[in-house]
């Protein structure tokens, strides 16, 4: 029972205890409107609602009592108590993270132990043993869609927004954004800002980067920015509030060469109505026109990439921002929603179809 409501099925959520904070259920506040973790979980709670499923916490239920458990990207632990429990109901994976922050995501010994998969991978079957596998898109509250400032009202002309990562994998792009900062840094640093977590680093630590730089310029590799404070102006809880101070922001994705992995970033700058420098999936242009971005592959250095983007007037920008307008009034824009993703979710999990099977409307 939740204010009155009567619920004839529970289906929990394995995920961080926060995403269940009642802020995410009740505030009207931008910040969690915007939060790509938790935005869904609010419209899927009202959608099952309607159906009188009941979507809790997963440390809120006793397995007795759930009909099935969602889980926001694989954990090893909560699933291995589940099984010692000799549960026997449904578990879905839903995939966020790729194979380059969250290999145990990807691997087919760990899928098996689901009922189905859900991904932004190519769908259909996986080979024997293997669960249905269900494509969406990646969630977005494009409701939140902006008005965009003149192009004479753009206080500078780039920004990027990240936590301060890094991950010594292939396919990698935090290098990438490292390098971008570096030479923002030392050519142009009046044109550019930096937010984030994690960049303003202790004492301590920035001694040993200076090290592990000298290291990584002995062997020829990246080194990583290390005082960022010319540059660095906080961290912020709207991301949209930011951004559309800006006339680009330099969007990459965490990685590249993962068919399908397109994430908040690029409609983070669509909804802020920012024009972004995008790198990620060579495949994006598929789903996401390419008169709406400027891709960072047709540009060698950031010599060039600085010279276009410093040069454009604003009538230019602005066809830009009229492409991204028509973009976010299609059809194809709405397969990124976060209605839409919902959608999938409750198709793919067959909750209609239990509904039906256990008698109730």
């Amino acid at each position: 029972m939740r204010q009155g409501v009567y619920f004839s099925m529970k289906l929990a959520v394995v995920s961080y205890r926060h995403y269940f904070a009642p802020e995410v259920f009740q505030s009207d506040r931008p910040e969690f409107q915007e939060d790509r973790s938790t935005c869904f979980l609010r419209v899927l709670r009202e959608r099952l609602a309607e159906r009188g499923i009941d979507l809790v916490h997963c440390d809120d239920a006793a397995p007795e009592d759930v009909w099935g458990y969602i889980f926001i990207n694989h954990n090893g632990k909560y699933l291995e108590r589940l099984e010692r429990t000799g549960y026997k109901g449904r578990l879905f994976l839903i995939v966020f993270e790729s194979a380059l922050v969250q290999p145990d995501n990807w691997l087919p010994e760990i899928r098996c132990r689901y009922s189905a998969v859900f991904s932004w991978e190519n769908p259909g079957g996986g080979s024997s043993g293997q669960p249905e596998r269900f494509l969406f898109f990646w969630p977005n509250p494009l409701s939140l869609a902006e008005q965009p400032l003149p192009f004479s009202e753009r206080k500078k002309l780039c920004v990027l927004m990240a936590a301060n990562k890094w991950k010594r994998r292939p396919n990698e792009l935090y290098t990438e954004r490292f390098r971008a900062i570096l030479w923002f840094m030392k050519h142009h640093p009046e044109d550019f800002d930096l937010y984030g977590y994690d960049w303003n680093i202790s004492p301590a630590k920035k001694l040993v980067e200076h090290v592990r730089n000298a290291w990584r310029s002995f062997r020829g590799t990246q080194v990583r920015p290390i005082d960022v404070s010319p540059v660095y102006r906080g961290s912020v809880s709207v991301k949209k509030d930011i951004l559309k101070n800006y006339r680009f922001c330099i969007c990459y994705e965490n990685a590249e060469n993962f068919p399908g992995y397109i994430t908040e970033k690029i409609f983070d700058c669509f909804i802020a109505g920012v024009v972004p420098v995008y790198l990620g999936w060579d495949g994006a242009g598929r789903f996401i026109p390419e008169d709406t971005f400027v891709n960072k592959r047709r540009y060698p250095d950031y010599e060039s990439l600085y010279n276009y983007l410093a040069t454009m007037g604003d009538k230019e920008y602005n066809g830009y921002l009229d492409a991204i307008d028509r973009f976010l009034s299609s059809e194809k824009a709405m397969r990124f929603d976060v209605s839409s993703f919902v959608e999938t979710l409750v198709e793919g999990m067959g909750l209609k179809r239990a509904q039906k099977e256990s008698g109730e409307p």
